[in-house]
């Protein structure tokens, strides 16, 4: 779990009443010497979102009320600046009419806080506490783990002993969540204790039956104790990183999308909770840079569901949909070698099938791959391929020497002639290295990508037997 969640609760003093569904603010400072705002986000798709704001100055500053119609969960209140990434973390609750909570400026630069009145909060923050110090005893065990010595004749035995503390240490943690939160069944809080247990073998010695090591049981069950037909899950950060965990921790590049599956057929249960985990994951891949996750989330889970991402990550993920085998390419349109306005999409519909060779002069991989397309482009040039060469070059003599040095007169060779970061092309065929290829037919629909050497030669013959 991130540690900015952890301390949210180790900030302010506050006062904090809820009523008929308001979140009521006020602050004790006896004089407050310069008006600000305070703004609340809550929790949308995954997401914090800015829900309002409200001037604070001496005659208000008792009186601070926020409507959230239909919400109980995890909040943050912000001073100032709405674009801070930490605020103020609370859970509201509209059953907690008395809740009190105490806010002073001066104790928000000290961190100080005081609970009145709210068995929500209260109960919550002791979680915190000892969710503080487990993640501190589980950082101490992974880097344990992480140091070990695959050579140390005694490897195999110090990598048990950090998995059975590892497996103990959750063990100890899943008891404490019962006791902590299982006294009022009422709480929002309460409702979260089965998000925050993690199934282990010494709780369940059955798994011992099925798994020889802690990470593999995790990788199939991190997710058990979840009640996904629970909405409220998806207004409280431990959930979201709960997901974080399992994808960094217990999933790798071996069995990262079998983990996705995992995920996705628990988050199946509920609609709502499904169609905010597919985002979620989106988002999460999309900012790790993995196109293929991404696409695979979307064309596997997400086509009948409705993506909501910011407008940046919105037009990189249209960007990576757009460049997936079976989608249409997008049309480049450019000047080539002999001046000639060139369209890969009208290149497309004279050819039986279109090589797209995105590349650089100077690229070593380039300087590797471009003489074995040559080769193997040449005995299909005449038999309805053609071949679509796009230059990242930004100076125009070394596009042309590229010509010459690799022999590509009969592709169609053009190039935009500015900087890789003014390239319109790097964004709209989402390239993150080159070369970049892709084949398409005369649709100009995308029927293969990033094949080279033996694939390509397979994949060729096939197209034209």
């Amino acid at each position: 779990m991130k540690k900015k969640y952890l301390v949210l609760f180790l900030i302010c003093t506050q006062i904090v009443s809820v009523s008929a569904q308001k979140l009521h603010l006020a602050f004790s400072d006896s004089i407050i010497e310069k008006p600000f705002n305070i703004w609340i986000k809550t929790f949308d798709n995954g997401v914090f979102s800015i829900k309002d704001s409200f001037l604070v100055n001496n005659e208000n500053k008792q009186n601070i009320y926020f409507n959230l119609p239909n919400y109980i969960g995890y909040i943050e209140v912000l001073k100032d600046n709405k674009n801070a990434k930490n605020g103020i973390g609370i859970i509201f609750n509209p059953n907690e009419k008395d809740a009190i909570f105490l806010f002073n400026q001066e104790d928000i630069k000290k961190k100080n806080f005081l609970f009145k009145n709210s068995p929500e909060n209260i109960r919550y923050n002791i979680l915190i506490d000892y969710m503080d110090k487990f993640f501190q005893k589980f950082g101490e065990i992974r880097k344990q783990r992480n140091t070990l010595n695959p050579f140390d004749s005694l490897y195999l035995n110090k990598l048990l002993h950090t998995e059975t503390n590892q497996d103990a240490l959750y063990s100890e943690m899943n008891l404490i969540v019962d006791s902590i939160l299982k006294v009022d069944t009422t709480l929002f809080t309460t409702k979260l204790a089965d998000l925050l247990k993690t199934p282990c073998s010494t709780s369940l010695p059955s798994y011992k039956k099925y798994f020889d090591n802690f990470n593999a049981l995790l990788h199939y069950h991190l997710f058990d104790y979840v009640d996904f037909n629970n909405e409220n899950i998806l207004n409280h950060p431990f959930f979201y990183d709960k997901i974080d965990q399992y994808f960094n921790l217990y999933c790798n590049d071996n069995n990262i999308q079998n983990g996705i599956d995992i995920l996705m057929q628990k988050a199946s249960k509920n609609e709502k909770v499904k169609s905010v985990v597919i985002n979620y994951l989106v988002s999460y891949f999309l900012s790790n840079k993995n196109d293929d996750l991404v696409a695979y989330v979307y064309e596997k889970y997400g086509e009948l569901c409705s993506i909501n991402l910011g407008a940046k990550q919105m037009k990189e993920f249209s960007n990576i949909v757009h460049t997936q085998v079976g989608s249409t390419i997008p049309d480049i349109v450019l000047y080539d070698s002999k001046n000639n306005m060139q369209s890969v999409l009208q290149t497309a519909s004279k050819n039986k099938y279109t090589i797209v060779y995105v590349w650089l002069s100077s690229c070593s991989a380039c300087k590797t791959k471009t003489p074995k397309l040559v080769e193997q482009t040449k005995p299909y040039l005449n038999k309805g391929l053609s071949v679509f060469s796009i230059s990242l070059d930004e100076n125009k003599d070394a596009w042309f020497s590229s010509i010459l040095k690799y022999q590509t007169e009969k592709w169609t060779n053009v190039a935009e002639l500015v900087t890789l970061q003014n390239s319109s092309i790097l964004p709209k065929l989402n390239i993150r290295a080159t070369p970049k290829l892709f084949i398409i037919d005369n649709k100009g629909t995308i029927i293969a990508k990033d094949l080279y050497n033996d694939e390509l030669n397979s994949e060729l013959k096939s197209l034209f037997k």
